[in-house]
């Protein structure tokens, strides 16, 4: 996972439009000696000493209820958000105080005069900071911090878009895809994975399919793959579904996520519900005939004789190869495998017994004849995948081992069956394929 930041989305205001000579212009608005000390600590760049001020001011209710106070609030917070030896939480602070004040001076001035006289450009600058500190913090590693300051921009970002303002013309995406990007990613470093689900959400809801959108999706499913429930899980999954439905990844992030539970009746519901859905995804039929395979064949519960895998192995793995056609031999070679294995153990159990009593007999005979129809499968199956890797020109190193592993599987059969012509042949072949 990396950082998605589009560069010119990291801007900063040349300077504050409220300069100290504007905050001495607006002063004719109030004539409360404690703002014109305030103003006499601006003006000396005693940013400290303003902030205790105008908190003081804020805890009086008469003066709390004075517009200009908290305008200056906003002013002061927004600088002391700047000062280069503030901490990245203190500086989170006082930008989000900043903004909550700009806000409520306008609650308090009908008329909006201050804001107004200043073009609100304070909300585009808490708007820079903000994102600024985001990027600040997250190359720090500090990820909860950048999270809360990619939030804390958006929010402003929503105000702006809400009252509809505009500075220097300078106009703020009403939904900013990258904002919401890194806040998505930061969220899942700080694993808070409800907050990179709402902001997902809202890239969801309104159809934005960007690569970075796409990238992002993937992450949160292998977040939820790892930690999430089902329903965690399966939102993501819609979400990210109905924003990219050409992706096929998706269904191995469905099907990995059936896997993890560890039961196999459930495994197979839900590969027969995807293949009932995709007939002809290649990917997922032979994935399941993989799985069915694996089941037959390895592990503790192995068992070539269980009739019922045997059948639902053969349906699908027939499918599989219907799908995949002339363009590749995979499925073949898997059947092959599996053909192989059974004639392997029916040869076993024919050894195994005995006895020549008349049961014995008929028991062998039964045997052979399912040994003769398996052989007879394997065998042609075989020439089929040879026919497929002798048109390839250039092979790789796979397709070269398994066309190796296909002659001596033929030949081992040969062998039993004692045609020695066969044998000869293929044996012959396997010296040739050595020297090139």
């Amino acid at each position: 996972m990396y950082f998605r930041l589009p560069l010119d989305k990291i801007f900063c205001m040349q300077k504050l439009i409220f300069s100290f000579a504007f905050l001495m212009f607006i002063s004719g608005f109030s004539q409360a000696q404690d703002l014109d000390d305030i103003r006499q600590y601006l003006s000396k760049n005693q940013f400290a000493e303003a902030k205790k001020a105008i908190d003081a001011m804020i805890q009086n209710p008469k003066q709390a209820k004075d517009a200009e106070v908290w305008y200056y609030k906003g002013v002061i917070n927004n600088a002391c958000s700047k000062d280069k030896d503030v901490s990245g939480e203190d500086a989170m602070k006082n930008r989000q105080e900043a903004f909550d004040a700009f806000r409520k001076c306008q609650q308090l001035d009908k008329s909006d005069k201050l804001m107004k006289l200043e073009m609100y450009e304070s909300y585009y600058d808490l708007y820079a900071g903000a994102f600024n500190l985001g990027v600040t913090e997250y190359n720090k590693k500090n990820y909860p911090l950048s999270m809360h300051s990619f939030m804390l921009t958006v929010s402003i970002n929503d105000y702006i878009q809400q009252k509809e303002y505009t500075f220097n013309g300078v106009q703020l995406a009403k939904l900013d895809t990258s904002l919401h990007v890194n806040i998505i990613v930061t969220a899942l470093q700080s694993d808070s994975i409800d907050i990179a689900i709402t902001y997902f959400k809202k890239l969801a809801d309104a159809g934005i399919r960007t690569k970075d959108v796409r990238d992002v999706s993937e992450d949160l499913l292998s977040y939820g793959l790892k930690k999430g429930n089902d329903q965690m899980f399966e939102g993501l999954l819609g979400m990210a579904g109905k924003l990219f439905p050409e992706e096929e990844i998706w269904l191995d992030y469905e099907l990995k996520f059936y896997e993890n539970k560890n039961d196999k009746a459930i495994l197979h519901k839900k590969y027969e519900e995807l293949i009932d859905k995709h007939p002809n995804n290649f990917t997922i039929v032979y994935n399941y005939a993989v799985e069915l395979y694996n089941e037959i064949h390895t592990g503790e519960q192995a068992n070539t004789n269980d009739f019922v895998m045997n059948e639902k192995f053969m349906n699908y793995i027939q499918k599989s190869i219907q799908n995949e056609g002339k363009k590749d031999v995979m499925a073949r070679l898997l059947l092959n495998r599996h053909l192989f294995n059974v004639y392997n153990d029916l040869e076993k159990s024919m050894k195994d017994i005995k006895g020549n009593k008349p049961q014995d007999i008929q028991a062998k005979n039964k045997i052979k004849q399912e040994i003769d129809k398996v052989s007879t499968q394997f065998i042609a199956n075989s020439e089929s995948a040879l026919s497929f890797l002798d048109g390839v020109s250039n092979k790789t190193s796979v397709q070269k081992a398994n066309q190796k592993l296909v002659i001596q599987m033929l030949i081992e059969i040969y062998s039993d069956q004692k045609n020695t012509q066969k044998v000869s042949y293929y044996e012959k072949l396997v010296i040739a394929l050595d020297k090139q």
